[in-house]
């Protein structure tokens, strides 16, 4: 029965004595509820995935209350929990946690040990990555942010062909060495237009995003051309001065 592929929780997926009309209208059932879920997944995320963590129980009372017919689990936090779209249900992030992988090669601050909090914003920043939406990532020094989006620029790179690319911004970075560098990074398709090698994505990480001087007027070039590119896709030449349009290239910051 070609309308009976979408299970609730918990049940199996019979393809026996289907009536084509019942199984139509349970399909449908089925496909509202996971959009539901869908989109409540996104609006816990996109509101509530900056609260700090001492707020966090408050907000996710606040979504239980506010969706008291939703198919999340009333226990725990709202943030314990993923919606699986293959399966059609909620599960827990533990679930996504893989195993330590120890390399005697690697130095000590580039490893990598998957903690639910690992496995949650990996998940989440590869998804917005996929989608070619900017990632900010933010939080406080020496919580492994770097590590985290390094960490999943390489499995990106590995599954998809992506191209990651790091540049770390200080006091003396400028806007010229900034847009240079990215443009090495990229190949000219016309004139007018740069994009990936071979139609790749490329994945632009600014890691210390704040660090550049502030000028007398309280201007950060760098910042203003990450913005410029935010908005326009694209930059001006330095010497020609015409635009240059950029495609195929998703910037992250952290």
């Amino acid at each position: 029965c070609r309308y009976g592929y979408i299970a609730y929780p918990n049940e199996e997926i019979s393809a026996t004595n289907c009536h084509p009309e019942s199984e139509k209208a349970r399909f449908l059932d089925q496909l509202k509820a996971l959009s539901q879920d869908i989109y409540l997944f996104a609006v816990i995320w996109a509101v509530g995935g900056s609260i700090s963590e001492k707020y966090r129980d408050r907000f996710s009372d606040f979504i239980k209350q506010l969706v008291p017919r939703s198919r999340i689990p009333k226990t725990g936090s709202v943030f314990e929990y993923y919606i699986d779209v293959k399966q059609g249900f909620w599960k827990k992030w533990d679930g996504k946690v893989g195993d330590f992988n120890f390399s005697v090669d690697s130095a000590y601050f580039q490893l990598l040990v998957p903690t639910i909090d690992t496995a949650t914003f990996s998940f989440l920043m590869e998804l917005q990555i996929k989608l070619n939406h900017s990632v900010f990532f933010t939080g406080v020094t020496g919580v492994g942010k770097s590590i985290i989006a390094a960490d999943v620029f390489q499995s990106m790179k590995e599954k998809s062909g992506a191209i990651p690319v790091a540049i770390n911004f200080s006091a003396q970075t400028g806007s010229r060495q900034v847009q240079e560098t990215i443009e090495s990074k990229l190949e000219k398709k016309r004139k007018n237009l740069l994009g990936g090698p071979l139609g790749k994505q490329v994945i632009i990480f600014i890691d210390d995003v704040n660090m550049p001087a502030v000028e007398q007027f309280g201007a950060q070039p760098p910042i203003e051309l990450l913005r410029q590119f935010q908005d326009m896709k694209g930059f001006y030449d330095r010497d020609k001065l015409f635009w240059k349009s950029i495609t195929d290239v998703t910037v992250c910051c952290g």
